[in-house]
């Protein structure tokens, strides 16, 4: 592989890894596929360092056979492969339902004109508990 090309496919991995990360309502299956996308840009990124090394050190005419090569290939290919079918299946996970924002039971009324501004009663009432126990002759 030339040398830009494992930095570029690891900025495809990352990228990926946060189009699958920042839907942050997805379940949990949907986690194995970014540790996937995630290591696999790591590894990538890896790689590359280590390919503009060997470019670096070995001039392609004194090393015309890279042996180094016979493993890594098979490598990176079944990793591209397991990171498009890990893209795949984060997006394929199912989302969690969101709460309506509007419509929720058991929450206080919102004072008039203000929108989801909770009352000056409300937030008095809510912290009542922080506040030390008055005696009963003293008041503030």
């Amino acid at each position: 592989m030339s040398a830009p090309i494992p930095f570029i496919l690891a900025v495809a991995f990352a990228a990926a890894y946060l189009h699958v990360r920042v839907p942050s309502r997805r379940r949990s299956g949907g986690a194995l596929a970014r540790l996937i996308l995630a290591g696999g840009a790591c590894l990538l990124l890896l790689y590359g360092l280590y390919e503009l090394s060997v470019q670096r050190e070995f001039k392609p005419e004194n090393v015309p056979i890279r042996l180094d090569m016979l493993f890594m290939a098979p490598a990176l290919v079944g990793l591209l492969i397991l990171g498009v079918i890990a893209y795949l299946y984060g997006l394929a996970s199912p989302k969690v339902a969101s709460t309506p924002h509007n419509a929720s039971v058991g929450q206080p009324k919102t004072a008039p004109g203000l929108g989801d501004t909770p009352s000056v009663d409300h937030a008095n009432e809510r912290l009542t508990h922080l506040s030390p126990k008055q005696k009963h002759g003293h008041e503030n």
